[in-house]
């Protein structure tokens, strides 16, 4: 009888824990996904597991490929809880009513240039022509040169597939983005992949010292976000 207990106690624990890697395999995060990835140097890589949704499960309609894309993210102070220029609230949320804004110190000259520090340095990196605050009436407009991003080396592996099978694997220029206007979104590529399970690797193939301590995401699925 014991020995009857303990073997249908083994087996509902095969089966437990079958279910649960079943279970966790099933609630990969689907896309939009972002992770970060470091491009100051060769060799760098950033890998993440995710699921490609059925057109069932899709909340928005979505085209059928994946959007690649990176997103560089200068440091913001307003947003960070231990930064003096912190935003509570009160300013987050009323500071744009009109009649509510004269309640608001606004800042100086010299707590908006330290800012925006990082937007400026995030700028230059990226390249393109800028109006900054000179204290004239129209501002001051300077042109930047683009420090050379480097490529990405994209593989894309189906956790799907017994034998781990590669589905993609390129090296991708990073390029002006066709479609979201600002400065701070660059596009690589739209690949067509099916429902399922993927891990992505991106790797970065040269040296780019210039990005060390740049927040930059690689954001996979945003063409529509959730």
């Amino acid at each position: 009888m014991n020995n009857l207990i303990s073997k249908s106690f083994i087996i509902l624990l095969l089966l437990t824990n079958n279910s649960f890697a079943i279970f966790s395999k099933n609630k990969l995060p689907a896309t939009p996904v972002s992770m970060q990835i470091d491009l100051s140097k060769k060799g760098n890589k950033a890998e993440i597991d995710l699921r490609i949704e059925t057109k069932e499960e899709k909340e928005y309609l979505e085209p059928e490929s994946t959007a690649f894309e990176l997103q560089f993210i200068p440091y913001d102070p307003r947003y960070d809880k231990n930064s003096k220029y912190y935003l509570g609230f009160w300013r987050r949320n009323f500071y744009d009513i009109g009649m509510l804004r004269k309640y608001f110190r606004e800042y100086t000259k010299e707590e908006k240039d330290e800012i925006w520090k990082d937007h400026i340095r995030v700028k230059k990196l990226l390249g393109g022509g800028y109006t900054i605050d000179d204290g004239s009436k129209y501002g001051k407009h300077i042109d930047y040169p683009a420090i050379p991003i480097p490529n990405i080396h994209l593989t894309i592996i189906s956790l799907d597939d017994i034998n781990k099978k590669v589905v993609y694997d390129e090296v991708l220029e990073v390029k002006k983005h066709w479609q979201i206007a600002g400065y701070f979104h660059k596009y690589l590529n739209h690949i067509k992949l099916k429902p399922g399970n993927y891990k992505v690797i991106s790797e970065v193939t040269s040296d780019a010292p210039e990005f060390k301590k740049t927040d930059v995401r690689l954001i996979i699925g945003a063409y529509f976000l959730k």
